[in-house]
């Protein structure tokens, strides 16, 4: 039987590497199958480096679309698993085929069609293919993590054959992988934590003054703030790589060469696995730099035309954005991101809440205002919350010492008891002379050096003294004068210290607290304190 067959070939990059699934072989084999059939011509159909996970690669569709003219006689591939790696995508793909060709594969037959025997092999033979992409994934992810659970680097960034972050050199040692400093880029590091750390500089004024002085970029030919943001909040400059901290998800569409579109999204931390790294920057320099730039992030910006008390502060209790401020035709009003259609591709339906009260909806400025002067105003709370003693650095301290003498003296009783267990299996005859006193001896030695901690410990315990609490009617009455008269400033200063936030919902708005409170405000407010169980449920 004579005929035009169409010759479909395809590989990933995965594949190329670990099977040697290369093009000029599948083309050769496929040709020569061709022949064998009788094909007197035959149209290549090509996918590179194209996953078999999806059906619209250019190749396939384009033999699709050739196959239904109805003037080719073969479709001709390696294996099945070219086709599809989805038993589903398999036997839609091999039926739109059969309606006017022949499928035929290089490594087995495909049988008649209308033959049941023949029809429940290929059945099989596809499941088994799906089921050995599941495998081998799964022992992929398993052996990974393995890796990454002994401490060795996994994948230096959030795709496969990333250099590695600045600063750092990747070895790309399979067996043994591992980051070393690059000194020249680890000293622009430390220069810009610096400049956060002495003199505030945000991103844009830190990535001007790079750019001014002429420092390469990791790539490209300028600094952009994006790039210092990045070099800003990754752990790995404290000595902390965290592996697993990507996932990929693909999207609709293809970039302008023809790949498939992917985002990376991070995982939860719970998901991550972190590896020990040579630090460029200490923890502590990390972590002030990312508190500095959350207060500079809260505060108010420089001629901004318009007063917003809670920008930074306010969360949509609908879908977890943040509410951003907006001028108004009727006023000012807070709004989540979310419910902009470019934002997403769900947009939040969550309403938008006026800055300032009017006649039908009271204002988030004024009613979180109005509560924090209550709190600030009620000298009980502040008096509960400090005598819990969390808030005094002595009071800290006379607990873990109180709580180390108390972990010494059960460690001191029990040692006692293991000698008196000592003597009496002596006495029994359980015990040489000689094992019974080597045992003595270190039982001893270990009693002495806890007693010597343990005396230690009370003394320090007796020079602290009591906690010293301070004056609550005189705190009071320094809050109530700087509450009652506060202007915007202030007003913004208080909500950073007291770290106030809200979540916003349809007809209610909770605020948290660093106080152990609950009250409704106006049958529309729910406060809640923040250490309460649950709070990740809120109530609807």
């Amino acid at each position: 039987m004579s005929g035009v067959a169409i010759i479909y070939i395809r590989v990933s990059t995965e594949e190329q590497s670990r099977k040697g699934y290369s093009l000029p072989d599948q083309l050769e084999k496929c040709t020569q199958k061709a022949e064998e059939m009788g094909a007197c011509d035959a149209v290549l159909c090509t996918d590179y480096a194209e996953t078999a996970a999806y059906l619209d690669r250019p190749g396939l569709q384009r033999a699709l679309e050739l196959v239904a003219t109805g003037r080719y006689a073969y479709f001709i591939a390696l294996d099945v698993d070219r086709l599809a790696r989805d038993l589903g995508d398999q036997l839609y793909v091999t039926e739109e085929i059969e309606k006017r060709a022949r499928v035929e594969f290089v490594t087995h037959r495909r049988g008649d069609p209308g033959n049941p025997e023949d029809t429940l092999f290929y059945h099989i033979k596809g499941a088994f293919s799906q089921y050995e992409r599941a495998k081998t994934r799964q022992r992929t992810i398993a052996g990974a993590r393995q890796k990454a659970k002994s401490g060795r680097i996994v994948r230096p960034g959030c795709y496969p054959g990333h250099p590695g972050p600045y600063g750092y050199r990747y070895n790309k040692d399979p067996q043994n992988p591992e980051f070393s400093i690059v000194e020249e880029e680890a000293a622009v590091v430390r220069k810009i934590y610096r400049w956060v750390l002495d003199e505030g500089l945000g991103l844009q004024a830190i990535a001007a003054r790079l750019n001014q002085e002429k420092v390469p970029p990791p790539r490209g030919v300028k600094w952009y703030t994006s790039m210092v943001g990045r070099i800003l909040t990754k752990e790995l400059y404290y000595g902390e790589f965290h592996n697993f901290k990507w996932r990929t998800v693909t999207v609709e569409g293809r970039t302008p060469s023809g790949r498939r579109r992917t985002r990376y999204l991070t995982r939860p931390v719970e998901e991550r696995i972190p590896v020990k790294v040579p630090p460029i920057v200490s923890r502590e320099e990390w972590k002030r730099v990312q508190e500095i730039r959350r207060q500079n992030g809260l505060r108010v910006r420089k001629g901004r035309k318009h007063q917003y008390l809670l920008v930074g502060h306010i969360r949509c209790g609908e879908c977890g954005r943040s509410y951003n401020s907006e001028p108004h035709g009727t006023g000012l009003r807070y709004r989540c991101i979310g419910t902009r259609k470019q934002m997403s591709s769900t947009p939040c339906t969550n309403r938008s809440w006026p800055v300032h009260s009017n006649s039908r909806t009271p204002g988030l400025d004024d009613v979180i205002w109005d509560e924090i002067s209550k709190r600030l105003k009620d000298a009980s709370l502040i008096e509960k919350e400090l005598a819990g003693k969390r808030r005094f650095p002595d009071a800290a301290v006379r607990d873990k010492l109180e709580k180390e003498l108390q972990e010494l003296e059960l460690h001191l009783s029990e040692l006692r008891r293991h000698r008196e267990s000592l003597f009496e299996m002596r006495l029994e005859n359980v015990l040489s002379e000689k094992e019974f006193r080597f045992r003595l001896l270190k039982v001893n030695d270990k009693v002495n050096i806890i007693q010597q901690k343990l005396d230690e410990a009370r003394r320090k315990l007796s020079v602290m003294g009591p906690v010293k609490m301070p004056d609550f009617h005189a705190l009071q009455k320094a809050y109530i004068a700087k509450v009652e008269n506060a202007d915007f400033d202030l007003k913004r200063e208080i909500i950073g210290k007291l770290n106030i936030s809200a979540k916003v919902y349809r007809r209610r708005v909770e605020i948290f607290w660093p106080f152990s409170c609950t009250q409704k405000v106006d049958n529309l407010t729910h406060n809640r304190d923040c250490r309460a169980p649950g709070r990740c449920r809120p109530r609807k």
